[in-house]
């Protein structure tokens, strides 16, 4: 249309404005640029699901704010979803349910901060938390070394409560190996080589955020839980 009416784009001189030309992008410029963290003050979690000892009670907060992060508005949402799921009756076969999104609050929101810094074209989400990835670290598919190794994220992990013997908790101390967890990210540092070059991109999450025990120790996944509509229904 514009070859037909003639028309040609003037220089951007005769309009007076200045054309900064864009410099040189570097991988390795943009992986080593410092990002700023935020501080994170201290909250009370009041969920009937945490540690009843009210030292174990202080982690990094969400407050309202005018213009919260994404991260801290998807960790709100994952608290809502708890309260809502603990609220529904499970079968009685279910003899532990751990939520290490608030006993691993602190690894768990170190995870979202970190690499939850805006929308992500693509998002991988996992089924529930594994007995020795994400309730050990409160990463999804979170692989010990991936996480302490890797990603290089820290934090204090308490005990869940109704914690089985054969299902212990020792956050980033556990020796034991989730192994989709290692094939996952494995793939992934041998891929992109440093965690920020995967997560520009891409995020990974779980739908449901509790991990569900037999007595025996055994993972009950979310698809085993067997609820009447009308269970549900009286719930919410």
């Amino acid at each position: 249309l514009r070859k037909k009416l003639k028309l040609t784009d003037p220089p951007d001189q005769e309009f007076g404005l200045n054309v900064v030309q864009p410099s040189e992008f570097s991988l390795n410029t943009f992986i080593n640029e410092p990002r700023p963290k935020l501080q994170l003050a201290p909250v009370t979690l009041t969920s009937p699901h945490f540690a009843g000892n009210p030292q174990n009670q202080h982690l990094p907060p969400v407050q309202p704010e005018q213009s919260p992060p994404l991260w801290r508005r998807v960790y709100q949402l994952e608290l809502e979803l708890c309260e809502a799921l603990l609220q529904i009756p499970l079968p009685s076969d279910v003899a532990a349910t751990y939520n290490p999104i608030e006993y691993a609050a602190e690894l768990h929101l170190a995870y979202m901060q970190r690499f939850l810094t805006g929308h992500k074209p693509v998002l991988f989400l996992g089924m529930n938390p594994g007995p020795w990835g994400m309730c050990q670290t409160g990463v999804p598919f979170g692989y010990v070394p991936a996480v302490r190794d890797w990603m290089q994220l820290r934090g204090q992990v308490l005990k869940p409560i109704g914690e089985l013997a054969v299902r212990p908790v020792t956050g980033l101390e556990c020796t034991r190996g989730e192994q989709s967890g290692q094939r996952w990210w494995g793939l992934y540092q041998e891929l992109c080589g440093a965690p920020e070059n995967f997560f520009r991109n891409c995020f990974v999450f779980n739908i449901c955020p509790l991990a569900f025990f037999h007595a025996s120790g055994k993972n009950i996944t979310p698809a085993e839980l067997k609820v009447s509509f009308v269970t549900l229904e009286a719930c919410f």
